[in-house]
This record gives structure tokens, C-alpha cells and sequence, in this order.
């Protein structure tokens, strides 16, 4: 009697803690939303009541999953910037390798066998970089939903092949929501989706996913040949010379500066520039400044917009303020901007500040390259989509592919730990000013010139195309 009167004390008392961790987490979330997101007044359109009656339903629904009230919190701004991830959702999961290997035994003979009438969507589904397969089956007791398991990939995977990884929701006519586990990293998200078509599904920015024909699908891992994807310029031929941009994070300013310094002679007697930026998540506007030289047509005017002034903000500044100045080489002019702007966020705290565009001016335009081609998809986003905004002021540039993500209406976001550590946030804190008569991006994606066709695999090839025959 006495060991299970300990037993259950143990259990209340556990339970207990994971209440209130649960409690610290939203109501964490919230405050930083409302006193820190530029979005959240645009969004809200002053009923604050309705968006609190929506985080105490999806309270209740979620019960004790703590990410899914937290990632359909987040859902509800429909906003790249602003995101909530599970660092590692598999540190206490209970993984059982048998029954991982019964299931997959179950999803090919449900696939391979041509007698079952069969959803449009079940099968096997591979990335576009073709380094991860997954199978997709229909979720018997809700329709129009789905679930993802993991089958292959080229990289190694913290969870066996016939593991859950994911659930497919839908939430309106062609939109749905994704609850995808990360196999390789473990990191959980919840991510808006769609599928564009009976064979084609777009997870969010993180990959779009084709279905696998029925040869294919006989042996799914040999089709596994991952691209790998770096920063890097090369003459395709002495008409066309290509520069891939798979990301502006900071040590590529530098990269993209080397890169046009080396091929300067090359690029400037090519007719054609091809920035391909496909699957570019962003990071600073200072990796694609080099380049402008060769873009320009007359004076660029770059982004303008509202800063909001939070606590979150000003804290946030600090730490940088701190990191740069224990830096082993510290940067004079980081230093400087940064406190210029701590002051400036302390000054206006819970206000929002204009902040004009730089116009960005050359001597003079050059004849060569005569024509820019920018090649895009759906996931570029952020820095990547300003980097367009700003190429498209120029007589020179056309855009290729399919519409961007749309994640730049609400920019220059940053991450913060919650209080249980076991999830992180990143907080869009600047507001683009939107000119008058034109439209927000945000989750509609800024459109190609160009429409890619879905059949054409070689982008690159349609683009050389596209200009030898004009």
C-alpha cells in the first residue's frame, strides 16, 4: 500500500511539472508574440479577445502536446518569420526497431500491390534533392489526412526505415499543415503545405516532394543521388555564365566577392548572368551586394520599412553587443551600427520606426552581361526574395521558374529559447513598407516572368533556351 501510495505521489508530482512547463511555454509564446512581433496588429486587426479564445481551444484540443499548441499558435500568423521548432522531439522517444520493420513490410506490400484501390497521394515520394525517400498513406479514421514514414536516405537517420515521421492535416480546400519530424536531425516543425498536384507536394520551405513512379517504387532506395549544392560561378559556355546562390549566410559575402573578382573578364563578355538562387532560405543582404555592378541599370532603391522597438529586441541587441565585443577581432563598424541602433530601439520602446531604403547609385551601367536571368522556386525566401525585389528595378533582369515562398513582408527575425529549452521561436521584428498599388508577398510568393513548366527538369538548359532564341 505504502509503495503504491509513493508510486502515484510520483506521478502526480511528475505530471505536476509537465503542467507547468507546459503553462511557462505558452504563455511565453504569447507575450513574446504580442510584445514583440511586427506582425501582430496587422494580423489581429485590433480583436485581441478572438486570438486569445483561439489559444485556450487549442489548449484544450492539444491537450499534453505541448509543440502542437505552440506550432498552431504560430499557424494562426501564417508567417515564415514566425516559427516554432522542437530542437530534438526523438531525445525521449521510444523507438521500436521490430515494429518499425513490420510496418515497413506493410507499406510495400500495400504499394506494390496493384489489386488495392489506392488513394492519388498514397506511394513512395522523393525530395527534389532526391537524397530522402518517404511514403505517404492516407489516415484511415480522418479524412484528408495522411501520414509520413520514413523509408531511405543518403545521409544517416536518427529513426529506422518504417518510422513515423510525420502527419499530413488539411485545413482548407488545397492547403494542409504538415507536423514533419526532421530524420536526420530530430528537430520537429510544423510546416503549411500543399499539393500542387497528383504528384507534386510542396512541405513548406523545407523540401517539395514528387511522387515516385511504379518502376521506381520497386527498388525506391536506388534512386537516391543527392545534389550537392555550394556556392560557386562557372562558364557554362561564352554566352552564359552561371552563379549559384544556395544561401546568403554571412561567410558567403565574402565567397561571392572572391568568386566575381576571379571570373570578372568572364562575366562582364557573356551575354547572359544566371543567378540560380532555387532553394536560397536567405540570411544578409550584404552576400549579393557584390554583385550588383553587374545588375544596374539606374539607381536601386532597397527595402524600406518599420522596425518595432521591443524589449525582445533590445535584449537581443545586447547579446550581440556582448558576442562582438569578446570577438577575437572585433569589427569597428558592426560595433558601431549595433549601438547606434541599441540606442535607437531603447528610445522608442514598443514603437514602431521608419526606416528609408538606401538608394544604392554606380558611375555607370555596363553593356555586359546584357541580360540577367534570375532563376527562382518555391523555396526562396527572406534575404533571397529582397535580393529579387532589388534585381527587378533593373531593365536587365527577368525572373525564371515558379513563385517564391512569400517571406518577406515581415523581415529580420531572430531566434530565443523558451523556458523548458526544449523548443525555439524566431521573432520577425521589421515590418516592409508596401508601395502604394502594389501587393503583400507573404504567402503568395513573389511570381516568375517565367513560367518553368513542372515536365522541365534542366531549369539551367530552359533559361539558355529562353535567350538563344530571342
Amino acid at each position: 500500500m505504502i509503495r503504491f501510495f509513493i508510486s502515484t505521489l510520483l506521478l502526480l508530482t511528475l505530471i505536476s511539472k509537465n503542467v507547468h512547463a507546459q503553462s511557462n511555454d505558452i504563455e511565453f509564446l504569447v507575450k513574446r508574440i504580442k510584445t514583440g512581433y511586427a506582425g501582430y496588429e496587422d494580423r489581429i486587426k485590433g480583436d485581441h479577445k478572438n486570438f486569445v479564445a483561439f489559444v485556450s481551444r487549442v489548449t484544450k484540443e492539444e491537450k499534453t502536446d505541448t509543440f502542437r499548441i505552440l506550432g498552431r499558435i504560430v499557424a494562426y500568423f501564417d508567417n515564415p518569420h514566425l516559427q516554432v521548432y522542437a530542437v530534438n522531439d526523438l531525445i525521449n522517444a521510444r523507438i521500436d526497431s521490430q515494429q518499425c520493420k513490420s510496418k515497413l513490410g506493410e507499406i510495400s506490400s500495400l504499394i506494390s500491390n496493384k489489386a488495392i484501390n489506392k488513394d492519388k497521394y498514397e506511394g513512395y515520394w522523393i525530395n527534389d534533392r532526391k537524397s530522402t525517400i518517404v511514403a505517404i498513406l492516407k489516415e484511415k479514421k480522418k479524412p484528408g489526412s495522411y501520414k509520413i514514414y520514413f523509408i531511405a536516405s543518403k545521409s544517416s537517420s536518427l529513426v529506422p526505415s518504417g518510422y513515423r515521421i510525420g502527419t499530413i492535416e488539411k485545413v482548407s480546400n488545397d492547403r494542409y499543415i504538415t507536423d514533419f519530424l526532421s530524420a536526420r536531425g530530430g528537430s520537429r516543425m510544423l510546416l503549411r503545405s500543399l499539393f500542387r498536384n497528383d504528384s507534386t507536394f510542396v512541405m513548406g520551405d523545407i523540401a517539395t516532394w514528387n511522387k515516385m513512379s511504379n518502376k521506381e517504387a520497386i527498388l525506391p532506395e536506388s534512386t537516391i543521388s543527392p545534389r550537392q549544392v555550394t556556392t560557386n560561378g562557372r562558364l557554362l559556355d561564352k554566352d552564359n555564365y552561371l552563379l549559384t546562390l544556395p544561401d546568403f549566410t554571412s561567410p558567403n559575402i565574402t565567397v561571392v566577392d572572391s568568386i566575381l573578382k576571379a571570373d570578372h573578364n568572364k562575366i562582364k563578355q557573356a551575354k547572359t548572368l544566371i543567378l540560380d538562387v532555387r532553394n536560397n532560405p536567405g540570411g544578409t543582404v550584404r552576400s549579393y551586394w557584390p554583385i550588383l555592378p553587374y545588375i544596374v541599370t539606374k539607381p536601386i532603391v532597397a527595402i524600406a520599412g518599420y522596425k518595432f522597438c521591443s524589449t525582445d529586441l533590445l535584449e537581443h541587441r545586447k547579446e550581440q553587443l556582448s558576442a562582438t565585443r569578446s570577438a577575437p577581432k572585433v569589427d569597428s563598424v558592426v560595433l558601431t551600427e549595433l549601438i547606434k541602433d541599441s540606442i535607437k530601439i531603447s528610445l522608442n520602446l514598443g514603437k514602431f520606426v521608419f526606416e528609408p531604403g538606401d538608394t544604392l547609385k554606380f558611375d555607370s551601367a555596363m553593356v555586359y552581361p546584357k541580360n540577367v536571368a534570375i532563376i527562382q522556386n518555391f523555396s526562396v525566401e527572406s534575404a533571397a526574395e529582397m535580393m529579387i525585389l532589388d534585381f527587378k528595378q533593373s531593365s536587365k533582369v527577368k525572373t525564371f521558374g515558379e513563385n517564391t515562398m512569400g517571406a518577406v513582408d515581415y523581415l529580420n527575425s531572430f531566434q530565443t529559447q523558451f523556458p523548458s529549452k526544449k523548443y525555439v521561436m524566431s521573432l520577425a521584428t521589421f515590418k516592409r513598407y508596401i508601395p502604394p498599388g502594389q501587393n503583400p508577398i507573404d504567402r503568395t510568393g513573389i511570381k516568375p516572368d517565367v513560367v518553368i513548366p513542372d515536365q522541365q527538369s534542366d531549369w539551367i538548359e530552359f533559361v539558355r533556351n529562353y535567350y538563344e532564341h530571342r
